[in-house]
């Protein structure tokens, strides 16, 4: 139907309602620009995760390294027919090696002094007429004498105070030790490339290693791309 009087659409009025065809270099011109807007974006990214020390295949586990160096992100394009043959877009060389370090520790001991008090003998006389033993001592101890008169009374006491050697702490001392230990170290250079790789008209194939990171765009050709 053409035309229709009663107001619906007409099959003439859908076609010319209907959105123009994209022409082949219009189409071109939209996938150049979104080729160009990824490659700025996976740029930033790929900054992003250098400078956060990580990688494309662990980009949530920084660096353990002692030393981390990011070289950046370099851009590659590549064209051409036949056979291509492209790298990683991850270049991460680790370098593990012993060194030895010197390290120094200080701890601080106690000083001890040895004193001793000399041995003292004197005489208690008896001023109160007791007839008990001195302080309580038995009568077989080695330090108190009693002493009697010519009439059997308690004259007194010869007492005996022995010499006494005791040990006392008077300071501290600092102590340094110096000596050398084994530590490894572990330096690590990460780098990145982002393709852009443009196929010919050939039959054409590109091989690439993981990880691979950027565009390609295929030829006329009959192309095969194979990510190892």
């Amino acid at each position: 139907m053409l035309e229709d009087s009663n107001g619906g659409q007409s099959l003439r009025g859908w076609a010319a309602s209907a959105a123009p065809q994209q022409t082949p270099d219009a189409y071109r011109h939209e996938i150049d620009l979104l080729r160009e807007q990824y490659s700025v974006q996976m740029e930033t990214l790929l900054n992003g995760l250098g400078k956060s020390e990580e990688s494309i295949v662990t980009p949530d586990s920084p660096s353990a390294a002692n030393e981390f160096t990011f070289t950046g992100v370099a851009t590659q394009n590549i064209s051409g027919d036949g056979f291509i043959e492209v790298d990683p877009s991850q270049s991460d060389v680790v370098q593990t090696y012993t060194t030895q370090q010197t390290v120094t520790r200080t701890y601080y001991e106690p000083i001890y002094q040895t004193t001793t008090t000399p041995a003292v003998d004197y005489f208690e006389p008896n001023t109160t007429g007791t007839t008990d033993l001195l302080s309580g001592e038995p009568a077989d101890s080695p330090f108190v004498s009693t002493i009697y008169d010519n009439d059997g009374n308690i004259r007194g006491w010869d007492v005996h105070t022995p010499a006494e050697t005791y040990t006392h702490q008077t300071g501290t001392r600092a102590v340094t030790e110096t000596y050398t230990i084994n530590a490894e170290q572990r330096n690590e250079t990460l780098g990145f490339t982002a393709y852009n790789i443009k196929l010919g008209d050939q039959e054409d194939t590109l091989e690439a290693t993981p990880p691979f990171v950027g565009t390609v765009q295929l030829g006329n050709g009959d192309d095969l791309v194979e990510m190892l």
